[in-house]
Order: structure tokens, then C-alpha cells, then sequence
């Protein structure tokens, strides 16, 4: 499924056999449903198998892993599309089928753009986004770290961190943007929730949970509660918001005595099923359920364990949320700008190259006469023309 958000009309200078290749695989919140993207979440361990055994297939990779997108950017002669969808539907344990089916695929100039596009913001549902930028900042540095990173591909996210900084400070696209937890919340609240009269639970301790708590704590509900596999976080993380701490093998006591649950705990497995209601000690009064995970921490099921469980996963709550479209044009130059820049920058060091090795084999005693550097002379300048173009 090739696919391109984007109107703008770049020119293809990748027709020129010495610039890097690009490409982009993504299964993405515009292109796959959740179902499907919940099965490709690669945590760290596998995300640094990926790195490992790509390591033949292109010099430059670099994936971007969050609750909307799975996007592995590749760089190099060896980045060609389907084996890349061959192997990354292996490696992520999805159907080869079901993979090719609901995953994008861009090349060279439309690549580029994506990630671009993707770090200002301007990919996400919820428009100009925050976190998306240090989402994207952590896979460069993840990939820098796994030695996965070429000149282009770390050019290309250099490009991508310069261009989101640049939409956060020159244009108010993100100003007041609204994050999943202010969203999450607000379903809440539309329901006619009182937190200072609800006990809260949040399942998770990491960056989305921390988040959450946030967002929950300024609204003084009567208990908040964290749970958690990593106790030392949840204790670290309730410490800040003035909340109990507990791990997840209490669960089942703990969702017995609470009316509001938000998941932030992305699992293999649902943490959160009809079996784990059955305990809920006032089984009559409503339990308002918010799975914020991918993949999902909640089982589709408890919505049969009775009308009195209310859930909604993520691609229900952000249905038809679009955020801030103001000064959405300001953020778009910028987009072109930074891309433009990295595109010149591309077709020099390609220009670079192929001088470089006209050069090289310009060593025979006829290049050497006045002809020849003559005809090395026009054919330097061709070079230099075509870059300028």
C-alpha cells in the first residue's frame, strides 16, 4: 500500500544511481488498524534484533516505535521494499499477508518528507503533538547507539529534529495542542465523572503513565492509585502525585475497589479481563475503563461483563480528533525548508561522489592532454549543473 499524506511535488533525483536510496515501511494509525498495529511493537530487545540482522541489508536504519506508528527507515543499495516487508513481517511475527496489506510504503524524496512531516507534528491525529519530536529524537539516538546510522539517514534525522524544534518555536501549531491524556480526560469528564469522588487506578509507570498522573492529579481525585510491574517506579512515580503504589500481582484487589481505570501499560497479553472484574466489590455501580495502550492492556471482552462497564481503546477516543489547525501553513514552509536543504545537501555528496571517482579513473596518459582535461572539465561542470538543478 503505497501511500502519501503530502502535496508536495518533489522532484525525483534519485534517478541518479549515486544518491543513497531511501525507504520508508510504516503501519501507521492513517494506514492500519489497531488490531494490526498492536502486533508490531517491537520492544528494545527486539528492536535491537532488527538492527542486528538488517545490519546486510542497508547501511543506514532507523525505526520509530510509538501507541500510532511502527516506521523503519532504511538507507543504502541494499533498501529495497519487499525485502524489507518480507523480513520485518517475520521479525515482528506478523502475516506476510497482513503486513503488505495495511503497510505504506514511500521511496527517496517522499521517505524523506515523512519523517520530516512526522517530527513537526504535522502525521499525528492530534496535530502538532509534543510528544512525537522526543519520540523521534529517542529513535535516532537508539539508532546511533546500535551503530545503525549512515550519513544520510543521520542527515535525514537531523533534518526531521531541526525541522520539529523549529514548528514548536516559530509557529503556534502545538500551543494549547491537546495530549492523549487531556483527551482521555475529557471523555471522562463528558460522562459526568466526579474525581474528587472516584478512586482512579492507573495500570503502567512509564512515560504515558507519568503523563496521565499528571493530567489526573490536577483534577484531586478522592484516590489515585499506580500499579505496575516495576514497583520502584510506580512508588517513584506515586510519590509525585500523592498516590499509592502497588504491583500488578494485586491487581485484582485493587480493580475491586476503583471506578475509574486508565491503562498505560502496553503488554503481550491483557492485563485486564472479565475474570479480573468478577471480583469488583460493588459490581452494580459503573467502572469507566480508558485503554491508552498499544497493544492494548484491556480485553475487548469486559464490554459483555455487564452494562455497567464503560471502554474505550485509543482509536475510539481519538475518532475524528484533529487538534490546532492554526498557522498550519507557517509550519508547512518550514517542513519544505528543512527539507529542501537536506535534499541539496543529498545530491551534493552524491555530486562529490561521482567527481571523486571521475577523477579516479581520469588517470590514463590521454586524459592527461589538453583534450582530455577539457572533456574532464565539461563533465565536472555536468556534475555541478545537475546538483544545482
Amino acid at each position: 500500500m503505497v501511500q502519501s499524506s503530502f502535496q508536495y511535488n518533489f522532484v525525483n533525483h534519485c534517478s541518479n544511481s549515486a544518491i543513497t536510496p531511501l525507504v520508508y515501511i510504516g503501519l501507521t494509525h492513517q494506514c492500519a488498524p489497531l488490531a494490526v498495529r498492536e502486533k508490531g511493537i517491537p520492544d528494545r530487545e527486539l528492536q535491537a534484533m532488527i538492527f542486528a540482522r538488517s545490519a546486510t541489508m542497508a547501511h543506514g536504519r532507523m525505526i520509530l516505535s510509538t501507541c500510532e506508528r511502527f516506521e523503519c527507515y532504511a538507507s543504502g543499495t541494499g533498501a529495497d521494499p519487499e525485502q524489507w516487508i518480507d523480513c520485518l513481517a517475520d521479525w515482528l511475527g506478523i502475516p506476510r499477508a497482513l503486513f503488505s496489506h495495511y503497510a505504506s510504503v514511500l521511496c527517496d524524496d517522499a521517505a524523506a518528507a515523512h519523517l520530516v512531516r512526522v517530527a513537526a507534528g504535522l502525521e499525528s491525529r492530534i496535530l502538532g503533538e509534543n510528544q512525537i519530536l522526543g519520540q523521534v529524537r529517542e529513535a535516532f539516538l537508539l539508532a546511533e547507539g546500535q551503530g545503525a546510522l549512515d550519513a544520510t539517514m543521520s542527515a535525514l534525522a537531523r533534518a526531521a529534529i531541526r525541522a520539529g524544534k523549529r514548528v514548536r518555536a516559530e509557529t503556534s501549531l502545538n500551543a494549547g495542542a491537546r495530549s492523549i491524556a487531556t483527551i482521555a480526560l475529557d471523555w471522562l469528564t463528558g460522562l459526568g465523572i466526579s474525581f474528587p469522588s472516584s478512586s482512579v487506578l492507573i495500570l503502567g509507570s512509564g512515560g504515558l503513565a507519568g503523563v496521565v498522573a499528571a493530567e489526573i492529579a490536577r483534577h484531586r481525585p478522592g484516590e489515585l492509585k499506580i500499579a505496575g510491574r516495576n514497583i520502584v517506579r510506580c512508588h517513584e512515580l506515586a510519590q509525585k502525585h500523592h498516590a499509592t503504589a502497588s504491583h500488578l500481582s494485586e491487581l485484582d484487589s485493587q480493580l475491586a475497589r476503583t471506578n475509574v481505570v486508565l491503562a498505560c501499560a502496553a503488554t503481550n497479553g491483557y492485563l485486564v479481563g472479565p475474570s479480573t472484574l468478577a471480583l469488583r466489590e460493588t459490581s452494580s455501580a459503573p467502572m469507566y475503563v480508558v485503554d491508552l495502550a498499544v497493544p492494548r492492556s484491556v480485553d475487548p471482552a469486559v464490554r459483555k461483563s455487564g452494562d455497567t462497564i464503560c471502554l474505550v481503546h485509543l482509536d475510539d477516543l481519538l475518532e475524528g480528533e484533529s487538534g490546532h489547525r492554526e498557522n498550519i501553513n507557517e509550519a508547512e514552509l518550514i517542513v519544505r525548508h528543512e527539507l529542501q536543504r537536506f535534499m541539496k545537501w543529498r545530491r551534493e555528496r552524491a555530486a562529490t561522489e561521482r567527481i571523486r571517482d571521475l577523477l579516479g579513473s581520469c588517470r590514463t596518459p590521454q586524459s592527461r592532454g589538453a583534450a582530455g582535461r577539457r572533456e574532464l572539465h565539461r563533465r565536472i561542470e555536468r556534475i555541478k549543473a545537475e546538483v544545482a538543478a
